[in-house]
């Protein structure tokens, strides 16, 4: 599908004219001559009509090109997510995520999270409905992943939301020389 991506006209996701809104990209992380692979595109070649998508098959990965396997190239330019939107928090192989639930707009917990929330997908079966959060109450909450990927889903039928997480990797390979 990647290579697919190419064939019709499409470039990195890394190379949108907008995604400085939604990703940092930290080069000196980036094994030499990769540099042009996160060249800019202008909005005139490189307008998709779809806000930043983080599944799809276009980008690099946190590490793909990262000089070595425990640094990151492309992060999260913000912890911010919109409504009906999902992050999809991914590490190395090998590697889990614990996530910890911070905090949820007030007053806004109702009847099992049916009008508003945060989806954390920490089981391995990530079609099944997993975790939902609507309410400060679970501050502290901490989950670990069963694999080496969390998508993490708001949704909201009338209000805006705001919830905080933190996350780090969890059982990572790490390089010693």
């Amino acid at each position: 599908m990647h290579e697919l991506g190419y064939a019709i006209g499409g470039y990195y996701t890394q190379a949108r004219y907008d995604r400085d809104n939604f990703i940092a990209l930290r080069l000196e992380n980036a094994r030499d001559g990769w540099e042009h692979h996160f060249a800019k595109e202008s909005e005139r070649t490189n307008y998709n009509y779809i806000s930043y998508d983080y599944g799809t098959v276009m980008p690099y990965g946190a590490t793909a090109v990262a000089k070595f396997s425990v640094f990151e190239v492309c992060v999260s330019a913000t912890e911010l997510i919109r409504n009906d939107e999902y992050l999809l928090l991914n590490v190395p192989s090998g590697s889990t995520i614990e996530v910890i639930f911070q905090n949820y707009t007030q007053n806004l917990a109702y009847d099992g999270c049916v009008w508003d929330g945060v989806k954390i997908k920490t089981l391995k079966n990530q079609r099944h409905t997993d975790y939902r959060f609507c309410s400060p109450d679970y501050y502290g909450t901490s989950l670990i992943s069963t694999t080496n990927m969390v998508p993490v889903i708001t949704y909201s039928i009338a209000f805006e939301i705001t919830s905080i997480l933190r996350y780090r990797i969890r059982n990572a390979f790490i390089c010693t020389f």
